[in-house]
């Protein structure tokens, strides 16, 4: 991720790749589940990358990882509802300045940012 300063500002350019919280559901497979309720602000910073290119093919090698490694370790083929895969794969690549603010526009107001899931 890219930090310019200008005077005292300083501006945050990249993206960063985000994954909602889980919380404690005994109902849920393996005890945890998203928190499907909660903003993308409050979601956990898994990485931070210069383009939203590079984010997604981090987004997609973790998805496959956490796939791989959740096999292995329990030995079952089916995990996608297993909480370490569920949270690859609805982790999204969120531009920095969203998370962290952006710079100020020409007219003084920051950037649009996208709308909260």
């Amino acid at each position: 991720m890219r930090m310019h300063a200008v005077g005292a500002l300083v501006a945050v350019a990249g993206w960063l790749l985000m994954a909602p919280p889980m919380i404690k559901d005994g109902k849920a497979p393996g005890g945890y589940r998203l928190d499907s309720s909660s903003k993308i602000g409050d979601w956990n910073q898994l990485s931070a990358h210069d383009t939203a290119t590079d984010c997604e093919r981090a987004r997609s090698q973790k998805a496959l990882d956490a796939i791989s490694m959740t096999q292995q370790l329990s030995g079952k083929k089916d995990v996608l509802e297993e909480p370490l895969v569920n949270e690859a794969m609805h982790a999204l690549c969120v531009p920095a300045d969203y998370i962290y603010g952006g710079a100020p526009a020409d007219d003084g107001h920051t950037a649009a940012a996208p709308a909260p899931l």
